[in-house]
């Protein structure tokens, strides 16, 4: 390397640099920025000021080509490792290695990180070059892995520099690296065998080595040293019979591999207590291979017991596997495969794995892996690895030849080659032999507990959780009370341990507990807990984590063989299949159901042959199926299609249908099933499945149980017939959803009345105990002192009489929910009207802390005209409240003649609207947009009101001047007076206030002269810049709520800066009661909607506060539109359109007359489609009667009328929702040489915008677009007129089609044309929107008017009835 120091030398000083940092730092990888950032900090004083990104980006190339360093696949760079010494070297030497230490530490701090290998390196080669190791000394734990690199010759020098405490952690690690990736040893066996303590520990090691190396005598030898005395050390002995072992593996002499296998086993177990050990030997798990060789049932179980005995403790825990996966292999079961292949010794285990198994289900890709393989083949070829190179070669060749038929050729060394020690076969054959050969032992029933129940006012629950994968069940106690069980309160594990529970228990319950101390240790496996949730099954009190009751059930594993002709093939499945790695699995199912599943050794079995999708086998195979699984019927539930011959018992199946009903926040979840066993609990869907049932019996006798798959769909169909709750077209197979407690209890009744069989398999019946109408509910309301107190009661049953305040309770735990439940147990449906009235009741309800309901004046008249179906029983000062917002809503003022200003019209609305505020005694926010003007609508107020007293405006400092300029200059009527100077001066200014006094100050004078500003009685007070109070707790929003006012006005641009307590801040000052205390907010509004998102709280509190403030934006008001003329055409139709449109219409109402269909939503489809008949013959007959159709009179028109325009160089809109009336138009419009462009639901996106902007620019003069794909988003201001060819059902669809050359940035008039064929269906649509004002206002939500009417309407549309 000293030969290459003039290479360095050669480079510019900050390249030179920038190579130092490299060497320091090397091998931990460093991102451009941080290279950039420590050579920045660690620089020395050079003729650079600050090292740039462009600096290290130069120096990089000049090291790249100097070969130092090579680019990496993450976009950083990689030292050469035989430079990484001699730079560091060097950075001392120039006094930087100190600096660059520092600034990386800084910058990644390596106290912070897991100590890796690449970290150990650098520091170990910084602690060497400064022979100072006082930071090593200080780390407190270093894996012994992490010294892993020492093992190479290029970092092995460091390990002789080491103290002794480090040395020898380093030379643990690196023989483990020698031997995994089969690097040069002279160097570290001969530091080993210098120190006689570490020689005793890696013994075993080194004879390793050597066996790799096809060297047995050198093997032998080590055991052979004086200084090892086999006598007296367990460890060694075994080492030394396990070496032999292996060697007469290696050799071809299994009988003799096998008694010292059992020797090693001997040697190990007379010290241990443990029922199954293993041998921690590398020799030793190779060894094992001779049972496989030997391949008789006796040494095969012999290795899996053995095997038992296996650890993640093991040195080796992936060389382990080479045996298990050699016995998995061998016996047709599947073994999880967790070797990586990231080192060379693993790669030769992985390439066994695929020599031995079927190369059709290798789960990675074999041409890479040979590149891996023969990859590390190159790196050894040149070692004395001679076994280890052999055997890869051996690999490397059988990949390449498919495996099938290979022969190896160990010429060059003395042992024999494993590479064909399993012969690969067919996937579906060794499965069917698996099955052939499979015997199931009786399986241990689980614990039967007997129950005792027992009457408390505590009771343990269980709070079931699948999410929480280390611990799904949590016990709680929960307390009944008034308003029934509380939340509950967690058990501690503590107490959990010692039994210490509150409360009597179940010998139910106390098996759950075992179960749940038993897996106490072992939390984090997530195994144990699920065993503790298959005792759960069946057990009561199980909650969902929100409260919900859930039905925790056993779903009991099952094989399903379908035989399919077409395919000449049968499917063979585990349902449910699980993980392979847990022995039991648990799936939260609809219905509030938990179906649980344990999985025992045979079912392990099973699912180690079985694939998760399915076992494929030939179709002739499907006798020798049925005779393997008829032995295992006996431990597991059989379905199949296949008819067989058996010994077994018959029965005839029950098909009587059977359903499920379980309660849902909104209603019921149903599933509807067969149960062919009486009481099995096993269920299936009607006409779904298997015919023939291999059904082990509790005696352990199997029965096969026949299906009527076709009398079960008979019952099917007979059940859809008399519940038409359930839709006809409802799948079995699936649940349904009941919502509303109407259609719930309309379903219930019709089962009843069908006499079919009902389950609740939840528990306890749903119990409706009665429907609460608006008829039920009579609100008192009292005057208090300051609001006003509300009362009511609901009588349920002749036992039960809810106040309003439990009512309130009931609806805020299920704000989403028609359906109340009580605190027996039952529930209480609310009508949808009684439903939205609570509702809105609730919206300006506070429920006090003495748990009185108050109403606080402000909302009395909003409450009063919002819930009309209420009957309420009040007092005159209420009936005054209500009369004074009457009066507010009826009044129009009039902006003052002394307001020297023209407001504009949205201006003029806020005025109004301050102004009702102001008579109906509530405050407000008004809210617009900066730049609309708030300042001018409030003195416009201020006049309005200047008689009545004087009025205070508080403003920031920074806007006081603006307020007097403003006054001044729109409102110099008003006594304008600026509160400020020092104290003295300030009380004279006030002096005693008069009517028409307008007196401006700020925040900061407001909160120091409160007592005096609050001692007079303001008629109207304005907080500008109101966010000022956002923060409630301040001095100065405190100052604020005292100030006496008659009217009180903020004015903001941000109500809401950071949450909704800015909100609440606000409308303490505007009106103080309605929100309710801080507390009731935060726990009714703020923990709602800001912490769970719920949308109906948050739509509850904005129709709370909208009626108190305003906001309109810029871009809403700002621009006014040129003026908008809608003309409707009437087209009267020729003669022969007439005639085709009678016999239309007359063809229609005889199909009608006749029906065809009974059902009334196919009746309504069958109207529809008449309809849109009639409706194209209105457009154009062509579309109606393509072989000579008469002229179109509506085309007619529309050409005279849009030639008529083309004159006069306008642009057109056409819309109209008949794509094939479009290109009717399109045609036409080519025939008369007019410019156009088009536009449908097919038009490409990207030309969609080529030809609005070409519209836009000039380029057409006519733009034919359907109405549902050009109706909304576009702006196509080059149009000044708009043609709708046909009415569509929603006149807002047309509006908003209108509306996209009608808007801002158009300059001229706009003239609608709507073209109706008179005397036709057309007609009759256009005056039923005229009719019915209200239902078209209801369709501004976008639904379709046809959708809104009954089958009666449509008819008459058809029978043209006069409207």
């Amino acid at each position: 390397m000293v030969n290459n120091l003039h290479i360095f030398e050669s480079l510019p000083s900050y390249a030179q640099y920038v190579a130092q940092v490299y060497g320091v730092l090397h091998p931990v990888s460093v991102s451009q920025t941080n290279l950039v950032r420590i050579c920045s900090a660690a620089q020395p004083q050079q003729d650079w000021r600050r090292f740039t990104n462009d600096m290290a980006q130069m120096a990089n190339r000049h090291l790249v080509e100097g070969g130092l360093i090579i680019p990496s696949s993450d976009a950083t760079y990689q030292l050469r490792n035989n430079w990484a010494l001699v730079l560091t070297q060097a950075a001392f030497n120039n006094n930087l290695l100190e600096s660059i230490w520092q600034a990386f530490d800084r910058i990644q701090p390596h106290h912070s990180y897991f100590m890796n290998s690449s970290r150990l390196e650098m520091l170990a080669r910084y602690s060497t070059v400064t022979q100072s190791f006082r930071t090593l000394e200080s780390m407190s734990k270093i894996p012994d892995n992490a010294w892993s690199f020492l093992a190479y010759d290029e970092t092995g020098d460091y390990r002789s520099e080491l103290p002794e405490v480090f040395r020898k952690h380093a030379l643990s690690a690196s023989i483990k690296e020698v031997i995994e990736n089969a690097i040069p040893s002279e160097k570290v066996i001969s530091e080993i065998k210098n120190d006689s303590r570490l020689l005793q520990k890696h013994a075993g090691d080194i004879a390793f080595i050597y066996l790799l190396k096809n060297d047995f005598k050198s093997a032998r030898k080590v055991f052979s040293n004086d200084s090892l005395d086999l006598g007296k050390n367990t460890q060694l002995l075994m080492h030394s019979t396990a070496t032999e072992a292996c060697i007469a593996t290696m050799e071809g002499n299994d009988p003799s591999a096998l008694d010292h296998i059992e020797k090693t086993i001997r040697i190990i177990g007379n010290s241990s207590r443990k029922k199954y050990f293993f041998p921690n030997s590398q020799a030793f798990c190779f060894a094992l291979l001779s049972f496989i060789r030997l391949g008789q049932a006796s040494n095969l179980d012999r290795l899996k017991q053995i095997l038992r005995g296996t650890t993640s403790k093991n040195q080796f825990p992936w060389l382990v596997e080479i045996a298990q996966i050699a016995l998995a292999t061998v016996s047709g079961t599947a073994h999880p495969l967790s070797i990586t292949g990231t080192s060379t010794l693993q790669l030769l285990v992985l390439g066994y794995t695929q020599c031995w198994s079927n190369p059709n289900i290798v789960s990675f890709d074999p041409k890479q892996f040979q590149k891996r393989i023969k990859h590390a083949l190159d790196g050894i070829k040149d070692t004395d690895y001679t076994w280890l190179h052999q055997e890869l070669h051996e690999v490397a060749e059988a990949l390449e030849n498919n495996i099938t038929g290979h022969s190896t050729n160990n010429s060059h060394v003395n042992a024999r080659s494993f590479v064909n020690l399993i012969q690969p076969q067919e996937d579906w054959e060794m499965a069917l032999s698996q099955l052939e050969r499979l015997a199931f032992k009786s399986n241990q029933e689980p614990d039967i507990a007997k129950e005792n129940s027992i009457d408390t006012q505590q009771r343990l629950v269980w709070e079931l959780d699948l999410t929480r994968w280390n611990s799904p069940i949590q016990p709680k106690i929960q307390k009944l009370g008034r308003n029934g069980w509380s939340k509950g309160k967690e058990i501690s594990k503590e107490k959990l341990l010692e039994f210490d529970t509150p409360i009597n228990i179940s010998d139910k319950e106390h098996l759950i507990l075992r179960k749940l101390q038993k897996s106490q240790a072992k939390w984090e496996s997530g195994d144990a807990d699920l065993e503790c949730l298959y005792a759960l099954i069946g057990a009561e009190n199980v909650i969902s984590a929100n409260g919900i009751e859930l039905a925790v059930v056993e779903r009991a594993p099952e094989l399903n063989i379908r035989n399919n002709d077409e395919k000449e093939e049968v499917l063979i499945t585990l349902e449910p299949y699980g993980d392979s790695s847990t022995a039991f699995a648990a799936v939260m199912q609809p219905g509030n159901r938990c179906e649980v599943t344990q999985y025992l050794e045979s079912h392990k079995a099973l699912r180690s042959i079985i694939p998760s999708e399915g076992l494929i086998l030939p179709q002739n195979s499907k006798n020798r199926l049925m005779e393997a699984i008829q032995s295992i019927a006996q431990d597991i539930r059989i379905q199949s299609n296949i008819d067989a011959d058996s010994t077994y018992e018959e029965i005839v199946g029950s098909s009587e249908i059977c359903v499920q009903l379980m309660r849902s926040s909104n209603g019921l979840t149903v599933n509807i099933v067969v149960e062919p066993v009486d009481n099995s609990g096993i269920y299936f869907s009607p006409g779904d499945g298997g015919s023939s049932i291999y059904f082990p019996s509790k005696n352990q006798n199997v029965v096969i149980v026949k299906r009527n798959l076709h009398k079960e769909h008979e019952n099917y169909e007979s059940l859809l017939e008399s519940c038409p709750t359930i839709p006809k077209n409802h799948s079995a197979s699936k649940s349904l959803s009941v919502s509303g407690p109407t259609h719930c209890l309309e379903l219930i009744q019709q089962l009843q009345n069908s006499n079919v069989r009902c389950q609740w398999p939840n528990g306890q019946a749903l119990q409706i105990a009665g429907q609460v109408g608006v008829s039920q509910l009579r609100i008192s309301i009292k005057s208090a002192s300051e609001w006003f107190q509300a009362s009511a009661e609901v009588k349920v049953d002749e036992n039960k009489v809810l106040n309003l305040k439990q009512i309130f309770e009931l609806v805020d735990a299920q704000p989403e929910s028609r359906f109340l439940e009580l605190d027996d147990g039952r529930f209480i449906a609310l009508t949808e009207t009684f439903k939205e009235e609570l509702d809105k009741l609730r919206t300006y309800s506070i429920i006090d802390p003495d748990e009185s309901i108050r109403i606080d004046p402000s909302a009395a008249g909003l409450l009063d005209s919002s819930t009309t179906n209420i009957d309420y029983i009040t007092d005159v000062r209420w009936e005054e409240a209500i009369a004074q917002y009457k009066i507010a809503q009826d009044l129009r003022p009039i902006v003052p003649k002394t307001l020297l200003a023209d407001l504009r019209p949205y201006q003029i609305e806020g005025f109004e609207w301050l102004v009702k505020l102001a008579t109906w005694t509530a405050g407000g926010v008004l809210a617009d947009d900066m730049g609309l003007g708030k300042t001018v609508q409030a003195l416009a107020l201020l006049l309005h009101r200047s008689a009545l007293g004087p009025a205070l405006v508080v403003a920031p400092t920074s806007v006081v001047n603006n307020w007097i300029d403003e006054a001044n200059r729109f409102a110099p009527t008003l006594n304008i007076k600026i509160y400020a100077g020092d104290p003295l001066t300030r009380r004279q200014i006030l002096g005693s206030p008069q009517s028409n006094d307008l007196f401006v100050t700020t925040y900061g004078i407001l909160q120091n002269d409160i007592e005096y500003l609050s001692s007079i009685q303001w008629d109207t007070a304005v907080l500008d810049e109101a966010q000022a109070i956002k923060n409630i707790t301040t001095k100065r929003a405190r100052s604020s709520f005292r100030l006496p006012a008659s009217f009180r006005l903020l004015t903001t641009g941000t109500p809401i800066q950071n949450n909704l307590m800015d909100l609440y801040s606000l409308f303490r000052f505007a009106n103080p009661g309605i929100l309710g205390s801080t507390k009731e907010f935060q726990r009714r509004f703020v923990l709602p909607i800001e912490r769970d998102e719920i949308q109906e709280i948050s739509d509850q509190l904005s129709g709370l506060i909208s009626p108190f403030i305003l906001r309109r934006l810029k871009k809403d008001v700002l621009k006014e539109l040129p003026p908008r003329t809608e003309i409707t055409l009437s087209v009267e139709l020729s003669e022969e359109e007439q005639v085709l449109y009678e016999a239309l219409r007359q063809r229609a109402m005889d199909d009608i007359n006749t029906p065809s269909v009974s059902h009334k939503g196919e009746q309504r489809i069958q109207i529809l489609a008449h309809i849109t008949r009639l409706r194209l013959a209105c457009c154009n007959p062509q579309l109606v009667q393509p072989n000579s159709p008469p002229d179109s009179s509506k085309l007619r028109v529309f050409e005279e009328t849009l030639l008529e325009l083309l004159k006069g160089n306008h642009k057109v809109l056409v819309f109209s929702q008949f794509v094939k009336h479009l290109k009717i138009v399109e045609n036409r419009l080519s025939e008369l040489d007019v410019s156009y462009q088009y536009l449908d639901g097919k038009t490409p996106r990207n030309i969609r915008q080529k030809r609005i902007d070409a519209f836009q620019k000039g380029r057409g003069d006519v733009f034919l677009i359907s109405l549902t794909a050009g109706g909304t988003g576009l702006n196509l201001t080059a149009a000044d007129y708009v043609f709708h060819l046909d009415p569509w059902w929603n006149p807002a669809v047309e509006d908003q089609a209108s509306d996209r050359a009608h808007r801002i940035g158009q300059r001229r008039p706009v003239t609608i044309y709507r073209l109706v064929a008179s005397n036709t269906i057309e007609d009759q649509i256009v005056e039923l929107h005229q009719r019915k004002r209200a239902l078209a206002d209801s369709l501004l939500t976008g639904s379709s008017q046809a959708s809104r009417l009954n089958a009666e309407e449509l008819i008459g549309l058809i029978r043209g009835d006069s409207t």
